[in-house]
């Protein structure tokens, strides 16, 4: 049917004339771009990480950590192979060719290597969590504790970064020492002079701690 100016529409009686409607939202194109997107990221074993898909409120677990960023660390392990080589022998020529040759600088016995820590994120809060429970359970103020507090030192370099020194251990038990003295109770005080307690045995009593008779 065309429509144009001077023209009349007659409309059957029940019938409705109007605008044909359209789309109302795009929401399934979407759902199946993004679902594409997911299938291709599974299919080449590409991490969340990798392309920006990470909640930063939730602290995952291990165990999803490395299902997570398994491959890409596995990928990563294998260039540093070649970036290590190279860094290791740039230094030695710093050390043993330009610093001798340019800056008259000898150094004998002098090894240097690179070396890269461990990437897989980690969750201080869990494992100083973890570390305290075990202390408190397995350290010298527990029953059949046998964790030395050098041990427990140790940890909490490792974990919190820490640079706790022997003078800083040596330290934790001198104030260890004075909390357990000022929190110890008074000593009772002692009886005036003339008024001290008879004892069993002494001059003056019978065998059974009573006067003679």
């Amino acid at each position: 049917m065309e429509i144009s100016p001077r023209s009349v529409v007659q409309v059957a009686s029940g019938g409705q004339f109007g605008r044909v409607s359209g789309i109302t939202t795009v929401q399934p194109f979407g759902d199946h771009i993004h679902a594409l997107d997911e299938a291709m990221q599974q299919a080449l074993a590409v991490p969340d990480i990798a392309i920006g898909v990470v909640d930063v409120t939730t602290a995952e677990s291990g165990i999803a950590l490395q299902l997570k960023l398994g491959p890409l660390i596995a990928k990563n392990q294998e260039k540093e192979l070649d970036i290590l080589d190279v860094a290791d022998q740039f230094i030695y020529d710093l050390i043993n060719g330009w610093m001798v040759a340019y800056e008259s600088v000898t150094v004998d016995g002098v090894s240097f290597i690179n070396a890269f820590d461990d990437p897989m994120p980690k969750n201080k809060s869990k494992d100083l969590a973890d570390l305290m429970t075990t202390w408190t359970t397995a350290g010298p103020g527990a029953p059949g504790g046998c964790l030395p507090v050098s041990w427990f030192f140790e940890q909490l370099n490792e974990i919190m970064g820490y640079k706790l020194e022997e003078t800083d251990f040596e330290q934790a038990l001198q104030d260890a020492q004075k909390i357990a003295e000022a929190m110890a109770p008074p000593p009772p005080p002692a009886p005036p002079p003339g008024q001290e307690p008879a004892m069993a045995g002494a001059p003056g009593m019978n065998g059974q701690g009573g006067p003679n008779g």
